[in-house]
């Protein structure tokens, strides 16, 4: 039996442009986050409960959402209320772009493309020519799963194009109002130290925003004027987020404390007589401990895994799922 808990969560009294997108999308809620690290009011004692969103304080840093905060790939659950299938190797490739080697490529090239008009010392330079090839090496052997990766994600565009649309003809009904800061003002007033009165939001008019939008950054340029941090009250959001929920999956769950628990069974029942089994495990486990045997098994347990999906592909013509490689390969995956 599998479970998946669920906890509440406080929502935003207001949310970036982009973050009413996501919600309407695939559901992501937009929820209030304090400041980690409170400001002081006027007598000296600590503010608790701001929004780190939109906390004048805290401009401009916060123009655009906070990096730790940005949803840059989609959980399953989310594919499959779009009606996407997600690649096998997707949560693995996601979480190299993030924190693995795939990410440390990049920035690792990054910084030599940021070098590369200065001159180094030549132990320096050698250590970086070492990189900078081992980074190519990790980025080329992982190009098909990129790839495979990046046009997973594109699938995703037109679930964000229909939530835009929907917000683009409630600005225009008068039932969703945008606000934003006028970059140069606020510019003007922090040089001259008036940070409160810099971080006041301004309505603009739905002429400002053209169906065309890039609905992915929150900044915008109305009539020679740029304006930045663009959000509006999620309370309005949620109106149109009902029809959203029509479309949802009907699930049942018990609340433990503030806690929702659903439990799905795994049993799959009596298996019908005759039955053949779609994927012979004992050959896979076979292929597995031979490659270990010739030296072959990679060390990463990650890498295993997609050995062990691709050999499936091939030899029975079956996309296996990872939780279920890890169920019945456990003892040949965590050697």
């Amino acid at each position: 039996m599998t479970v998946t808990i669920y906890q509440p969560i406080e929502l935003a009294e207001y949310c970036y442009l982009s973050e009413a997108v996501e919600f309407l999308a695939l559901g992501r809620a937009p929820e209030r986050h304090l400041d980690t690290h409170p400001p002081k009011d006027t007598d000296g004692s600590y503010i608790f409960d701001l929004d780190a969103r939109f906390n004048w304080r805290s401009m401009p840093d916060n123009f655009e959402p906070a990096a730790f905060y940005l949803h840059t790939d989609f959980t399953q659950a989310e594919a499959e209320f779009a009606g996407i299938s997600l690649p096998d190797d997707y949560r693995a490739t996601s979480d190299s772009f993030h924190i693995g080697e795939i990410g440390n490529a990049i920035t690792t090239l990054e910084v030599d493309e940021r070098l590369s008009d200065y001159v180094l010392a030549d132990e320096l330079m050698g250590r970086r020519e070492k990189q900078v090839s081992a980074a190519q090496e990790t980025l080329s052997v992982n190009a098909e799963a990129i790839e495979r990766f990046h046009a997973a994600n594109a699938l995703f565009e037109p679930c964000f194009e229909l939530a835009w649309s929907k917000l683009f003809q409630a600005m225009h009904s008068g039932s969703l109002v945008v606000e934003a800061i006028d970059l140069a003002r606020w510019e003007r007033l922090a040089d001259d130290e008036q940070y409160e009165a810099a971080g006041q939001f301004i309505s603009l008019p739905c002429s400002a925003f053209p169906l065309g939008f890039d609905f992915h950054q929150n900044s915008i340029t109305h009539e020679g004027v740029e304006f930045v941090c663009a959000r509006v009250k999620v309370q309005s959001v949620l109106s149109l987020f009902a029809g959203v929920v029509e479309a949802g999956q009907q699930v049942s769950a018990k609340a433990v404390g503030s806690t929702l628990v659903i439990a799905q069974s795994t049993e799959s029942g009596p298996r019908r007589r005759g039955a053949p089994f779609i994927v012979d495990w004992n050959k896979v486990r076979q292929h597995l401990i031979e490659l270990g045997q010739n030296g072959s098994l990679p060390e990463k347990k990650e890498a295993r895994i997609q050995i062990a999906i691709e050999f499936c592909k091939h030899r029975f013509g079956k996309s296996v799922a990872r939780t279920t490689l890890q169920n019945r390969l456990r003892e040949q995956l965590d050697i």
